[in-house]
């Protein structure tokens, strides 16, 4: 019992709760430069499906502000009811350990801005644990005009292909660098040889060359590789 005009006073140690306020500040401040300075986008999914991490790079890729789309369903609002339910069957059941097939790996996908312009999307995905539930997180890369060179390089093989097998003709392309030729389809069989039946190099197509045209070629190839010729 204390005696009139005494006073008590209590004294708790919280440098240890300082300490780690402060190294959690510090952690949060990496984090968040880290976030910002990615140029890909990085964003966090929760176990309902909804976006709970969106950094710079998702708003200029997306055209959505972060303050716009957290808490939204991420597919409904990056891409539509089938890629939600390819992503579930694909994914499994991640939520009950945080792990699922599809983790680790980089999936080419299709997706939608804001703007509802449609692009084709690399996305590599993890998990990890926040507050007691599982997130997964996703960095992506816009690969549109990849794709789109592919295709055309594509559709520009299926086309010299055509051509090849239309003309009945072939062709050779020879690295000067390092000597070697690519051949076209029925090279050889053209030339009444057996696929392969010699090395692909400038040394083979010489051999094949009529001794008394040997130094005409040679000439022409050399005019050629001397930009001598229109």
């Amino acid at each position: 019992r204390l005696g009139p005009g005494t006073r008590l006073v209590v004294l708790h140690d919280d440098t240890d709760t300082i300490r780690l306020q402060r190294a959690l500040a510090d952690s949060e401040g990496r984090l968040q430069a880290i976030l910002g300075a990615a140029m890909d986008a990085i964003i966090a999914m929760d176990e309902d499906g909804r976006i709970a991490l969106w950094n710079p790079a998702a708003e200029r890729l997306f055209g959505w502000p972060a303050d716009a789309v957290l808490g939204r369903d991420l597919h409904a609002t990056l891409a539509g009811a089938p890629e939600r339910a390819r992503f579930l069957a694909h994914a499994g059941r991640w939520t009950q350990g945080g792990t699922s097939p599809v983790f680790g790996q980089i999936l080419r996908l299709p997706a939608r801005r804001r703007d509802g312009t449609a692009l084709d999307i690399e996305l590599s995905l993890g998990a990890f644990r926040r507050h007691g539930r599982w997130q997964a997180l996703g960095i992506v890369r816009d690969v549109t005009a990849r794709v789109a060179a592919e295709t055309a390089l594509q559709l520009a093989g299926t086309r010299l292909q055509q051509a090849l097998e239309g003309g009945n003709i072939t062709y050779w392309d020879w690295d000067v660098g390092t000597g070697s030729l690519v051949l076209g389809p029925r090279y050889f069989s053209m030339l009444g040889y057996p696929d392969d039946a010699f090395p692909h190099t400038a040394e083979s197509f010489s051999r094949l060359v009529h001794p008394d045209d040997r130094a005409r070629v040679e000439a022409a190839l050399k005019a050629v590789l001397s930009g001598q010729t229109g």
